[in-house]
């Protein structure tokens, strides 16, 4: 899996964060090509709602996007099946609910990031 630059996100110091504080390598490969997200419930481009943040704001906010998205993907499986639908078809064996907050040792390891972090200036 690469980033839009190239990178594994697992040797990247800001992927190594992000995956660090509970996003899946999934999402982040997705993420690279700049999906369409819905944020605080307006749809638009992950890019924009990410842009112009320091790393632990940019970490949290990433993970509260991917929380929602994992939210709405479990809807959407616990949803009965129409007529037309399979009784445990796509989705139904999502596994168990994302954690409710980045915590841990993943934002402690963006906490270090973004000190040891140089400041454009």
């Amino acid at each position: 899996m690469q980033t839009r630059l190239g990178a594994d996100p697992a040797t990247d110091p800001y992927g190594a964060a992000l995956l660090a504080a509970g996003l899946d390598s999934a999402a982040l490969l997705e993420w690279a090509g700049d999906p369409t997200v819905s944020v605080d419930g307006t749809k638009g481009s992950l890019f924009d709602a990410l842009e112009d943040m320091n790393a632990p704001e940019c970490t949290a906010k990433a993970f509260a996007i991917w929380t929602e998205q994992q939210a709405a993907g479990a809807a959407a499986a616990a949803k009965p099946p129409t007529t037309d639908e399979e009784p445990g078809g796509a989705g139904a064996d999502e596994g168990a609910a994302p954690p409710s907050s980045p915590s841990g040792s993943g934002m402690n390891a963006v906490r270090a990031l973004s000190e040891t972090a140089e400041t454009p200036e």
